[in-house]
């Protein structure tokens, strides 16, 4: 082989090996930018999702201070309803049983007076009734406790309402010129036992007659044996006027005394507890 040739294949090999060379360079590169590209996105993949969670953190946030805001909102005006609805509630039937004691309430307006106790009553068990699901279950057991206390209150009222009115009534019969003798003689015996009946000597009626004074005893049987000619539309009244002359009346306000000042006192422990669920006002105003 001359010398030209051997320079062809020299030169051949040479160029053999720069293509070689090359696609393995080009092979490492190519390595390299995958690489990097997988780098890049695990990256990015991560980035994403730390973005994902902060705002997902942030939405839970608000969501639950929102909720918190309302829980705190909606209680606050169930615990003012309540106390609303309690306090309407005493003052109606105060009312009632002082307008009856005094004879102030007109036979037209008793269905209306009644029924307005009655609604009274109604509106405070409702309220009394979502206390108890709006929670927690320390305010609620408070709210019963003066849900309690009002209610005793406002069936004492109407029972004093009732026998106030039945005492009234009696006398306006008897103040009639026609009145018949059996109803004249009901009252008298009426008025004997109110009379000789001690003032704060209470229920005669549930006494034995061993504690009650002999004057007592002769007064109730009076009256009792004094029933016997009354009309037949009488003897609900009766009942009641028994109750008025007999002391129930005079029991009945000591009860409802009593019961207005339990609901005072629960009342303050009511707003003590409620105060520290819904926390300070600037607390409510600004969360």
């Amino acid at each position: 082989m001359n010398v030209e040739g051997i320079t062809a294949l020299v030169a051949a090999g040479a160029a053999v090996l720069g293509v070689g060379g090359a696609v393995l360079v080009g092979r490492w590169q190519l390595r390299a930018a995958v690489s990097a590209a997988q780098e890049t996105a695990r990256a990015g993949i991560v980035q994403a999702e730390a973005t994902y969670r902060a705002a997902l953190d942030a939405a839970r946030a608000t969501g639950n201070e929102a909720h918190a805001q309302w829980l705190r909102s909606s209680r606050r005006d169930a615990y003012a309803a309540f106390l609303l609805a309690a306090g309407r509630a005493l003052e109606v039937a105060g009312h009632l049983a002082d307008d009856a004691r005094v004879n102030k309430v007109p036979p037209n307006q008793r269905d209306a007076r009644t029924a307005e106790l009655d609604a009274q009553i109604s509106q405070l068990q409702n309220a009394a009734v979502i206390i108890s699901l709006e929670g927690p279950d320390d305010v609620a057991l408070h709210a019963d406790g003066i849900a309690d206390a009002a209610l005793a209150v406002c069936y004492s009222a109407g029972e004093q309402f009732a026998c106030r009115v039945a005492w009234h009534d009696l006398k306006a019969l008897v103040s009639e010129d026609d009145c018949p003798e059996p109803i004249k003689r009901y009252y008298w015996a009426a008025v004997q036992l109110h009379a000789v009946r001690e003032y704060g000597s209470g229920d005669v009626w549930r006494r034995e007659e061993a504690d009650r004074s002999d004057a007592v005893n002769a007064a109730c049987q009076a009256l009792q044996a004094s029933r016997i000619g009354l009309p037949q539309g009488l003897w609900k009244v009766a009942d009641q006027v028994d109750d008025y002359v007999g002391g129930t009346d005079e029991t009945l306000a000591w009860d409802r005394s009593e019961m207005v000042a339990r609901c005072q006192s629960r009342r303050t422990q009511f707003i003590d507890a409620a105060r520290t669920i819904l926390g300070p006002p600037e607390a409510v105003a600004n969360p």
